[in-house]
């Protein structure tokens, strides 16, 4: 039991107030709301004057001026450690708990190295070829059938009729002048090379043909000039020009140009 925190000259009274303590209730003890306090002490006020009242408060702050602040404890003073007392029977197996929950996923482990290769196995054996198969024989030749009869001429065909009339081929010609340009004809090109010489170009093949080519004037009255026709092959010929002297000359022509087909 703690004993008063403060004391006066009136103390044996109050030794006598707390012996009479549970007469006194209804007389001059009062409670507070909060009594005991959380640490299991009680607050009181005991008034030195008048009819010595003792009030239980919440704190000792509480008290008035003509009043003792007292407080005791509620529990006595701890007493001595009992002896152990003999173990009792073992009890009853309690019910099952209720299943934890389940614990966090724990961090992933590092890759474990890599196992060593394994030994390459040995070679199977090599199978035994099998047997050739037997050839099979050939078959006989059939025997040649005998040739057949030639057969009777058969009577002769009427006469068809008559085809329609072929076209005339058109006309090949070149009137060309001196300087190498073609005045009339069918010619496709006419080109003035050097001196005297000249080529030209037909639409079809003129290899086979026969050329005519005659110059176009007389020079002084004397003897006529000369003029000479050939193929390159193909599409062109080419026609030489002579004056009278024999020498090339730049003269203007005529050319013709006649063909079998």
């Amino acid at each position: 039991m703690k004993f008063p925190t403060k004391t006066n000259r009136r103390a044996p009274a109050l030794v006598a107030a707390g012996v009479m303590f549970g007469a006194a209730i209804t007389g001059g003890l009062a409670y507070a709301s909060g009594i005991p306090g959380g640490d299991g002490v009680i607050q009181a006020c005991y008034a030195n004057s008048g009819n010595a009242n003792l009030r239980v408060v919440d704190d000792a702050a509480a008290c008035r001026s003509n009043e003792v602040a007292l407080s005791w404890n509620q529990k006595g003073v701890q007493g001595d450690t009992g002896p152990v007392g003999p173990q009792g029977p073992k009890g009853e197996t309690g019910a099952t708990g209720a299943t934890g929950k389940t614990g966090a996923t724990g961090l992933t482990g590092k890759t474990g190295a890599t196992g060593l290769t394994g030994k390459t196995g040995a070679t199977g054996l090599t199978g035994k070829t099998g047997a050739t198969g037997l050839t099979g024989a050939t078959g006989a030749t059939g025997a040649t059938g005998a040739t057949g009869a030639t057969g009777p001429q058969g009577p002769k065909g009427d006469t068809g009729p008559a085809g329609p009339a072929g076209v005339a081929p058109s006309p090949l010609f070149a009137v060309v002048s001196a300087a190498g340009v073609q005045l009339h004809g069918t010619a496709t090109a006419v080109q003035a090379g050097r001196t005297g010489v000249y080529g030209v170009t037909f639409g079809r093949d003129v290899s086979a043909c026969a050329y005519n080519v005659t110059v176009s004037r007389v020079i002084n009255d004397g003897p006529p000039a000369m003029a000479i026709a050939g193929s390159w092959g193909g599409r062109n010929l080419e026609v030489d020009i002579y004056d009278a002297a024999g020498n090339l000359a730049d003269l203007p022509f005529y050319l013709t140009v006649t063909c079998a087909n």
